[in-house]
């Protein structure tokens, strides 16, 4: 019978003396009826470690990022971000000690293997860096213009011929009347590396007392020239135009030294200049649907970046059975 199902390809295990049992063995000797390398087992833990703590990093980093924080307090923003790349710097130092260890090892004569450690090092850090590009931009789209936008006030209908900027040291966003216009002619730009560039908006056959309103941006007209092709659409005159207002103080200088420039060569008066990036009145956000906006992009960022790490660690444990089974001694 033994015989049998031998021939048929099928092990047949023998109870022997003590706890030993070999296949289709007889006496103390077995018989090798089929071959094959060592079969080792996952651990759950290492797997569950490599998905879940780059990802924490990630969701805390992120977190930290596109808050209220950055905006209120940003320097416990920095704080969050210097702690995270603290831990990087930690698990980078226990790579070097496992290569320490491994190197030895290998003196001793035992054999070195790839150690997770290295793998989960890399992974925390691109989730530390991910979050930082990620987080920044979210920022930036989101959490700081809804603030921008809620915190200053949105004027509809402004006529730059009869407005005057100190009416509208407040604004947030401007929405211009019909005819309002960019006034190319009377451009200008001012060169610190980057090319800051301004042109006077106006309204109107008759120039306005002072100019007050201007368009603004980067590298995209001519220095000390008439030129201006800034603005989303490169638009010079819209019925629908509209400006957000520049926030960031330390970059305003750069615009006020080439208003200076621009009074200067065509002899015009700007009292109370607001800086503003233009774009279409249609296409300026309202405050609810920009934190809705800004909601979904966290969630789908947070839940994409999990699955993402999830097969990049299934795909990572793969391969290391892989080497693993290939360089394993028959």
């Amino acid at each position: 019978m033994a015989s049998r199902l031998s021939m048929a390809g099928m092990p047949l295990q023998l109870p022997l003396s003590g706890n030993a049992t070999y296949y289709g063995g007889v006496d103390d000797k077995p018989l090798v009826l089929r071959s094959g390398r060592e079969t080792r087992k996952i651990s759950l833990f290492p797997l569950l470690g490599l998905i879940l703590l780059p990802w924490l990093l990630f969701l805390a980093t992120y977190s930290a990022m596109v808050c209220n924080w950055h905006y209120q307090a940003p320097l416990l923003v920095y704080l969050v971000i210097a702690a995270g790349a603290f831990l990087v710097f930690c698990f980078f130092c226990f790579c070097v000690v496992e290569r320490e260890q491994q190197r030895k090892a290998a003196e001793a004569g035992g054999k070195r293997e790839l150690s997770q450690v290295y793998i989960l090092t890399a992974c925390m850090f691109l989730a530390w860096l991910a979050a930082l590009v990620v987080g920044s931009s979210h920022y930036e789209t989101y959490t700081k213009a809804w603030f921008d936008m809620t915190r200053l006030s949105n004027y509809k209908g402004v006529d730059p011929i009869m407005a005057r900027g100190e009416q509208l040291m407040d604004a947030g966003t401007i929405e211009f009347a019909r005819g309002t216009k960019i006034m190319i002619n009377m451009s200008m730009g001012f060169q610190d590396g980057t090319l800051y560039c301004v042109a006077p908006i106006s309204s109107g056959p008759d120039p306005p007392v002072t100019y007050d309103f201007w368009a603004i941006g980067t590298d995209c007209c001519k220095a000390s020239q008439a030129g201006f092709t800034c603005g989303p659409d490169r638009h010079h005159m819209h019925d629908n135009m509209a400006g957000r207002r520049l926030m960031d103080t330390g970059v305003a200088s750069k615009y006020k030294m080439a208003i200076k420039q621009a009074q200067a060569a065509y002899g015009i008066t700007a009292a109370y200049p607001i800086f503003l990036k233009m774009t279409r009145s249609d296409s300026l956000s309202d405050p609810d649907e920009l934190r809705s906006r800004g909601q979904s992009s966290f969630i789908k960022w947070v839940t994409g970046y999990l699955v993402f790490q999830l097969v990049l660690a299934l795909i990572t444990f793969y391969i290391i059975a892989k080497l693993r089974r290939l360089y394993q001694p028959s």
